[in-house]
């Protein structure tokens, strides 16, 4: 524990002094202000505030997103409207609305801001309204969509990403470094991926497949195609079925395997279970780890 709190300690020393430096070089520089580092070193940053707040937008179909460090909200409600606050910020934010297109763009920037720089941005459509495909990709914020679309596209580099909408296509969720959570249904497939970041979904889909590097990943929605993999990571799956209708292979090269409902076929410290009807099933089920514990419940 002294070990522990002897690093903490340390750690929060370390952050003091850099902080001490990095108002000295800004007093240097010509009195207290935002700062960043760039080819020419550490100087007064060149930043502004933007903000746009357009509440009674033509109606649109699609929504076309491409961030740097903005964190994206899509919600329902009864306009379609998109606002934006951005404070701090050396980038500029661009949009446009054209032929059933929401378009939203943040330019990137070669500097590495040193000061709290904060953008979010809310883009609005009527709960009844028709979505044919959202797509949303980030650099590093958060993304969160609630409204309902007909496919959707999910990118981030380093942020949470968080669905609840439904979608009646397919939907692609990925995330560099983030945890992902997906509770809305896909009535198509779902393809969900983490380099780094826990992976939850509990809706129900046409098929998942979930991949993620380091990471646990929680599969509790309903579906008849279920295909997860992590390198490092926990996998845990209950969904309806019984094991005399599921066609599973659970793999674990470090870990254990634990199965439960009724007809399961029992526990194993690591390797491989598998079985089932070979045709006519209703859940084909894969599961591997290569350094994990592995939990499937089947019931109803």
């Amino acid at each position: 524990m002294k070990t522990a709190w002897s690093i903490v300690w340390k750690l929060v020393l370390i952050l003091c002094v850099a902080g001490l430096i990095i108002l000295g070089i800004s007093w240097a520089k010509g009195g207290f202000g935002p700062l960043s580092i760039g080819s020419g070193g550490i100087h007064p940053a060149n930043t502004h505030d933007q903000h746009i707040d357009e509440q009674s937008l033509d109606a649109f179909t699609t929504i076309d997103v491409n961030t740097e460090t903005m964190a994206i909200s899509i919600v329902t409600g009864d306009h379609y409207g998109l606002k934006v606050d951005a404070t701090n910020t050396p980038r500029t934010i661009t949009w446009s609305n054209k032929s059933g297109t929401l378009q939203l763009r943040q330019s990137s920037s070669s500097e590495v801001n040193l000061t709290l720089e904060k953008v979010t941005a809310v883009i609005t459509v009527p709960s009844s309204a028709a979505l044919k495909s959202v797509s949303v990709q980030s650099a590093a914020a958060k993304v969160s969509v609630a409204a309902d679309c007909g496919t959707l596209t999910v990118q981030t580099s380093a942020g949470l990403i968080d669905v609840s909408g439904s979608v009646s296509g397919n939907a692609t969720i990925t995330s560099d470094a983030g945890a992902i959570t997906m509770s809305g249904a896909v009535k198509g497939d779902a393809k969900v991926s983490s380099s780094a970041g826990a992976i939850t979904v509990s809706g129900t889909t046409g098929s998942i497949t979930a991949a993620t590097q380091a990471g646990v990943v929680t599969i509790n929605g309903a579906s008849p195609a279920i295909d997860v993999r992590s390198t490092v990571g926990a996998v845990n799956v209950t969904v309806p079925g019984t094991w005399a209708s599921t066609n599973y292979q659970l793999s674990a090269t470090i870990g254990n395997i634990t199965t439960s409902g009724t007809g399961a076929p029992g526990q194993a410290n690591f390797g491989t279970k598998q079985g089932g009807p070979a045709s006519g099933y209703d859940l084909l089920l894969k599961v591997e780890t290569t350094v994990g514990a592995i939990t499937v419940n089947l019931g109803s």
